[in-house]
């Protein structure tokens, strides 16, 4: 996360704000975070007597790096304003904290929660792909504590971490929508209810799809499921804005059932839809649940071993092959996750 101070803690570098700033420069050291700050505050840092050597020097690179961090803010939706002034707000970014409460954080690493360890390296893609299209810097880094929520438990865990004021925590779950209109999860709703109450050191992410494998890029899909024709040839339909709600809201790994489409299309849309790839024709289906009726799939399953495949046959640029919603969406997401995961290197002093 990118750390940012302002020139007038200055005024007051009693012995826990200069502990802060040790420890601010020992993230930095390792890598752990970004920071950077008002020039003159960063300019006084590199040569103040009560800090150590190798905090100085390190402040003494964020001087000469100044106008680079700096300009990453612009690109930030959060980031942590450090400050001994009420009146230091300067845009809707920033979290604004005394600087002492540095002493307060436990790493400098944002604890990073999902329902497993694989939807963790997937939201890293999506962060590493807003990092590629915004920025030129090939050393930016994104580094995080990996934390396992454990399915419709992660509410509950989500909740440990987010009550502790050591933590910062950022933690994604899919809304299980299976439709644009429809509620979103028990376990979504339980943690938006916690993340209201928690500090400003957590953040909650409720996807705005059904789940992470409807952020699949279709072409990545595609490469996936080669020798499976029926479900490349739905895939390549997905692309046209009629059928964009299908690939939002529909459970691949469960498969798509002809109420289903029905219910997330028009009829007219559906009707050309199956005529067009002879699906079965839509029933007048009432079964209140989905998986209880007799619909026919016109969407198999979509095998886990194919799907995480899938993703690991991302390629950044087939997101530009992506209609602009998802395209959006991708930026959007990564915009918030880069926010709170970004780092640098370490530094060679």
């Amino acid at each position: 996360m990118l750390f940012y101070l302002n020139n007038c803690i200055l005024s007051n570098l009693d012995n826990h704000n200069l502990l802060a700033l040790e420890t601010l420069a020992i993230w930095k050291y390792k890598g752990l975070i970004k920071l950077t700050g008002d020039l003159e505050c960063l300019e006084s840092l590199s040569v103040l007597q009560g800090l150590g050597n190798t905090a100085k020097q390190v402040y003494n690179i964020c001087v000469e790096k100044w106008s680079i961090e700096c300009g990453y803010i612009q690109y930030l939706d959060r980031y942590i304003h450090l400050t001994d002034s009420a009146n230091s707000h300067r845009n809707s970014a920033e979290i604004l904290y005394p600087l002492t409460e540095v002493n307060n954080i436990e790493q400098g690493l944002v604890h990073f929660i999902s329902e497993d360890f694989n939807d963790i390296d997937f939201y890293r893609k999506i962060a590493e792909y807003y990092a590629q299209k915004h920025f030129s810097n090939t050393e930016d880094l994104i580094k995080f504590s990996k934390v396992q929520g454990g399915g419709a438990r992660t509410w509950h865990v989500f909740k440990d971490y987010a009550d502790n004021p050591k933590h910062l925590t950022l933690c994604i779950l899919d809304s299980d929508r299976s439709c644009p209109d429809s509620p979103i999860s028990d376990k979504a709703h339980q943690a938006q209810i916690i993340n209201m109450k928690t500090s400003k050191k957590s953040a909650l992410i409720v996807l705005p799809v059904h789940e992470k494998e409807n952020l699949i890029p279709l072409k990545a899909l595609e490469q996936a499921f080669m020798g499976h024709a029926k479900h490349v040839q739905l895939i390549r339909e997905f692309s046209n804005d009629e059928y964009q709600t299908i690939q939002a809201y529909a459970d691949m790994k469960k498969g798509v059932k002809s109420c289903q489409a029905m219910k997330l299309t028009n009829k007219l849309d559906y009707e050309n839809l199956s005529e067009h790839l002879q699906l079965p024709k839509p029933s007048n289906c009432n079964e209140p649940k989905e998986r209880k009726c007799g619909c026919p799939n016109i969407i198999p399953p979509f095998p886990k071993g194919l799907i995480d495949q899938s993703i690991a046959n991302i390629d950044y640029d087939n997101i530009k092959l992506e209609h602009i919603n998802f395209q959006q969406t991708w930026n959007d997401l990564g915009r918030v996750i880069y926010s709170w995961l970004c780092a640098d290197e370490p530094i060679r002093v």
